[in-house]
Formats: C-alpha cells, structure tokens, sequence
C-alpha cells in the first residue's frame, strides 16, 4: 500500500492587521506626521558633522520596521533635500570614519577611526519608572556633569573642545570626544574605559595608598594604617573618598537606632557600633578647630583598630561609596566601534523633540 506524502509545508500566515477604518486613520495620521517632518526639515536644515564625507548616514521611518543605511552625502545642501524629500522620523550618522562609508558590507568600507562616545539615559538609572520626564532629565544631566567633568576632563585630562555634548532627543544626553587619542582604539580598550568609570576591579587598598605607622603610645608600639588620600585628591583615590565620607554623613544624619542596625550588618560588634557613632556625633574639636568628622574629610586617615578603620574596611561600605561614584554610561554604546547615533539636528521620532547640541556644562561647586 502506497504511503501518502506528507502535506506541503504553508508559510506561516500573516497576522491579521487592524479593521479597514481603524488602518485608514493610521494611514492618514502617519501622512500628517511625515508633512509636519518635511516642513522641519525645510525650515531648518541640520548641521553637517565633522568629516561628514567619511561617516555613513541611515534613516528610519514611521509606520516601517526597516532601516535604509550605508549611504553618504557630499554636502550640506545634498542631506536638507533628502530629508526634506523623504522626511524619516529618526536620522542617524556614524561614529566611525570609513574610505567607502557607502559599501554595504562592513568589511568593504575600510574603518578608519571612531569617535569615543558615551550614551546617558534616564532608562539605566535606578528609580526613573518612579520619576517624572522632567526629574529624569535633571538627574541625567547630573550624571553628564560628572562624567564630563569628573572623569572626561579631570582624570582622562582631555581639552573641553575635544568634547561635544548633545541633548539626544529623548530622555538623556549623548557625550563625543573627538581627540585623535581614541580614534584608533579597539572595542577592547573602549571597554577598559567602561571599565574604569565603573571602578570595575578596583583594590580600595593600592588605590588608597594604605601605609603603616608605628607609634609609641607609652611603654607600647602601636601600629597605625594611614592613607594619604584626601577627599580632594586626584582621580578614584579622591573619589572613594568622598564615597566614604557620603555614607558616613548618612549615618550620622540617621537615628542612632537605625544606624546601629545598619552597622551591625555590616559586621559591627555593638561596642563598635557605640564607638563609632560616638565619633561621628562628637562636637569636639582638636588643635586645628576641627572635628573628628571635620578632620576625616580633610586627611581621610584612620587609625588601624578602631571601629573607623573596621567600617571603611566593610565590603557593604565599599560595594556602597563605589556605586555613589561611578560614572553613568551605556557600555555596548562606548566599546562599539561602528556605532551609528542620532545626528544632531534631527528630529526624535518618538518624543518629537529635537536633538540638540548644548553648551559645555558647568561642573559642581565642590567635589563634595
């Protein structure tokens, strides 16, 4: 008895799309939006980027799924009458500087370099579902500030016209260095600047600088760790720091009750605990006018032994000053090397708001 053939395989049917009346007024409200980006670009015709023969430049649209890339203009004037023709919701450009940015295979358009740029959006933050539009930009932008200033200007030590920063449309900011030190770097060393702002891997211990001292405290020798780190020093040995002296000022703002729980699950006997809270809340002060808390944030040094020393040594304190100093960036963002990033100018399709160079931000008062 012959064996009936199986039944031809039917492609996979196509979702059933929205009633006839419910797609004509979709239809008509994308042909509405695509009038008003037209009129936007015609009136106000986006700035070209540096080098902007070298860079690819791809388009998206309302209502499409797909991507129309690897294309490239010779002129201001050529980009404003595409735009204006075919008026895309979102415009976007490369990081990357390319013989043929044209090629439509990677590998035929002959990298030559990449821009550094670090990506800052509200939507990595802790707590930003629970903040309105407007507090998520302020917190962001004070993320901006610190990456600029704290990292990108002081400790990478790069020239404030080697950074250009952009409002990126939506919910964050978009931070290019342009110096010609990282236009060759790999994705690896990218990563390793990640990697850095993150304070990934970090020995508090070397960081800090962390000596003994021997002293003679009557018939004794004592042993004292001292650091020479100080909460205004250069670089992440500053900075952790201040990370410590942070938590310590939160505790010593908290009820002594909730404090002690909290120390105690750092790993406080309660006699530490005591003795601890006892320094942060005494009014005393030494020779020099200041302190204990006064004096710690002048030297950052504390003596081996005491329950200072025991709580800056906490991994929980540690794990907590490195996560209130770290620099805020989009790590796929900075170690990819053939990025593509909305172009300045341009409009967001999503919020409609536009993307905006703005001016070098000012750094905060104190690096307290």
């Amino acid at each position: 008895m012959a064996v009936p053939s199986p039944p031809a395989s039917q492609p996979p049917a196509k979702p059933a799309g929205p009633p006839p009346e419910v797609q004509a007024r979709i239809d008509r409200t994308v042909a509405w939006a695509n009038e008003r980006f037209s009129a936007y670009y015609d009136a106000h015709p986006p700035p070209m980027p540096s080098r902007h023969g070298r860079r690819e430049f791809g388009f998206m649209w309302l209502a499409k799924t797909f991507m129309v890339r690897h294309l490239a203009f010779a002129s201001r004037e050529e980009l404003h009458r595409y735009l204006v023709r075919q008026a895309p919701a979102h415009a976007y450009y490369s990081t990357a500087y390319y013989d043929d940015p044209c090629a439509e295979r990677m590998q035929d358009k002959a990298w030559r370099g990449a821009d550094l740029i670090f990506d800052l959006d509200a939507d990595h933050l802790d707590g930003s579902a629970e903040r309105s539009f407007e507090d998520n930009l302020r917190v962001i932008r004070g993320e901006t500030v610190r990456l600029v200033h704290d990292f990108l200007l002081n400790d990478f030590g790069f020239a404030p016209e080697q950074l250009r920063i952009v409002f990126s449309g939506g919910r964050g900011y978009h931070v290019h260095v342009t110096a010609p030190e990282v236009l060759q770097l790999g994705s690896a060393e990218r990563r390793e600047i990640v990697d850095y702002l993150s304070g990934q891997g970090l020995e508090f211990e070397r960081v800090l600088g962390a000596r003994i001292v021997h002293k003679r405290l009557g018939k004794r020798t004592v042993n004292e760790k001292r650091t020479d780190a100080r909460a205004d020093g250069p670089g992440w040995q500053g900075r952790i720091v201040r990370g410590e002296l942070k938590v310590l000022e939160e505790l010593r703002g908290q009820q002594r009750s909730e404090a002690r729980l909290r120390l105690k699950s750092w790993g406080l006997s309660d006699e530490k605990c005591r003795e601890l809270l006892d320094m942060l809340h005494a009014e005393e002060r030494d020779a020099e006018g200041l302190t204990f808390l006064e004096r710690f944030r002048a030297t950052g040094q504390a003596p081996t032994g005491s329950a200072m020393d025991k709580v800056l040594r906490a991994k929980a304190l540690q794990d907590m000053a490195l996560a209130s100093m770290t620099g805020e960036t989009d790590e796929p963002v900075t170690s990819d090397v053939k990025r593509l990033i909305r172009l300045p100018g341009s409009v967001h399709g999503k919020t409609g708001l536009r993307v905006v160079p703005v001016p070098l931000m000012k750094g905060p008062p104190s690096h307290l």
